[in-house]
């Protein structure tokens, strides 16, 4: 603000907004706002501590399993615990700490282990067992108080442990220089490192609006899990699919097909089952012909009105002849004389159209 010309500056108190409200009946031999009131600074935080509990933020130590839920709640989840001492060790306090398990109604409580340097449970929760080395943990082993004790009462303990550590040294002094060398290497140039992190992110940045990009033009709302790699792109190129050809086309490939064909192909089994069948008629038709005029001893003016389906009519020149052979060729088929007059042909279209077919292919 400015006040008569002067820029005033205020501090953080002023800033947090101290002022309070004083009522008219209040003066400075009453006391605080607080004891005047009747109430205490921390307001319900204190509203137990006549009894000695004080209500304050409490992280859990370490990961435990609850008694009335059964549930795990991890190390740091925070409650607002009731905080009271419970007794001492030598001058220190044991204070206990009383909280509700914000998964069901139960109550836990830990105290304080001065001497284990630890905290310990007491009711409604049990701590996780979590065993492991120094190894495990990728840390160093710590010296326990006996050895400890040892190395500052024994000179020759003391002795042989140096010579332990001088040898433990030059095993790892090719190790603790690559160490270095990578520790200058990182931390030399900071602004060069500033520079690659800077482009890494922007690569990051670019790779995620790509996947917006493919996200939204498969109409997927989601992040796609997989990005193709180059090997999935090769094996996804050597598959070959059919394509789906439209009428049009099958109507032109099926035309060309046939413009460059034969007529006489062999490969065709509809064509070849036409022609084997064709020719087993035709054989058989002149058995049936031959066997017939052989036992007459008729020459017919067309050797194939032979093949009828019940009658036949043949004529020389002389007498009419009138062959009907039965559905099985017989030895014998019966032969009559009749005259010339009474002569009238007895062939259906049906005959007709088969005989007329295979003489034209003759």
């Amino acid at each position: 603000r400015v006040h008569g010309g002067s820029r005033r500056y205020f501090d953080m108190a002023e800033r947090k907004s101290q002022q309070k409200y004083y009522p008219p009946d209040w003066d400075p031999s009453k006391g605080s706002l607080n004891t005047f009131h009747g109430q205490h600074a921390l307001r319900e935080r204190a509203s137990k501590l006549h009894l000695g509990i004080l209500v304050v933020r409490i992280e859990m130590p370490f990961n435990v399993w609850c008694h009335g839920c059964k549930n795990h709640i991890g190390r740091g989840v925070r409650y607002n615990a009731e905080k009271r001492q419970v007794g001492t060790y030598f001058t220190s306090k044991i204070w206990a700490f009383r909280m509700k398990c914000h998964l069901c109604d139960n109550y836990m409580e830990i105290q304080t282990d001065p001497k284990g340097r630890d905290y310990v449970c007491t009711s409604g929760l049990t701590r996780k067992t979590e065993t492991y080395t120094a190894q495990d943990a990728e840390s160093h082993e710590l010296m326990d108080a006996e050895e400890k004790q040892k190395l500052e009462s024994d000179p020759f303990y003391k002795l042989e442990h140096q010579n332990e550590d001088k040898s433990k040294a030059e095993q790892v002094t090719d190790l603790l220089q690559q160490m270095h060398s990578v520790q200058n290497l990182l931390f030399q140039d900071d602004f060069a490192n500033s520079q690659i992190a800077r482009r890494r992110m922007r690569e990051y940045k670019t790779e995620l609006r790509t996947d917006k990009k493919r996200m939204k033009s498969k109409g997927i709302d989601m992040p796609l899990p997989l990005q193709a790699t180059p090997e999935d792109i090769a094996a996804a190129a050597a598959v070959r699919f059919g394509t789906q050809l439209t009428a049009e086309q099958k109507l032109e490939k099926a035309r060309k097909q046939t413009l460059q064909s034969s007529i006489f192909a062999k490969g065709n089994k509809s064509t070849e089952k036409g022609l084997s069948e064709k020719k087993a008629v035709i054989a058989k038709a002149e058995l049936v012909t031959a066997n017939v005029f052989n036992e007459v001893d008729v020459k017919p003016t067309k050797p194939h009105f032979g093949i009828v389906n019940e009658s036949t009519s043949v004529q020389d020149s002389k007498t009419l002849v009138k062959i009907t052979p039965k559905r099985k060729v017989a030895s014998e088929p019966k032969v009559e004389q009749i005259d010339e007059d009474e002569v009238k042909p007895d062939l259906n279209s049906s005959s007709l159209s088969i005989l007329s077919h295979y003489s034209d292919d003759e």
